[in-house]
């Protein structure tokens, strides 16, 4: 049973991250962020959290200087203010 839920995850991350590449292929970072701060929430732990630092960084940096959107201050949170 914990098997399928690691696959289930693991399966579920790869949906991100082929979204965030999708979304950002297509010129939509706001689209992008969102599948961006889903991914560490779904792998839920430090460690793999921060995996995802370097993906939230290049989606945080997609935004043009100024933007003030609720999702991409929680995404610089995460990001820590020297990655972007």
């Amino acid at each position: 049973m914990l098997m399928q839920s690691v696959e289930a995850s693991e399966e579920a991350a790869g949906l991100y991250r082929h979204a965030i590449e999708t979304a950002s292929y297509h010129g939509t970072p706001a689209f992008a962020l969102r599948a961006a701060l889903a991914l560490p929430r779904l792998l839920d732990g430090k460690r793999r959290g921060e995996e995802v630092r370097p993906v939230l960084a290049s989606v945080v940096a997609e935004f043009p200087d100024g933007s003030d959107l609720t999702l991409l201050a929680e995404a610089r949170t995460l990001v820590g203010p020297s990655a972007y």
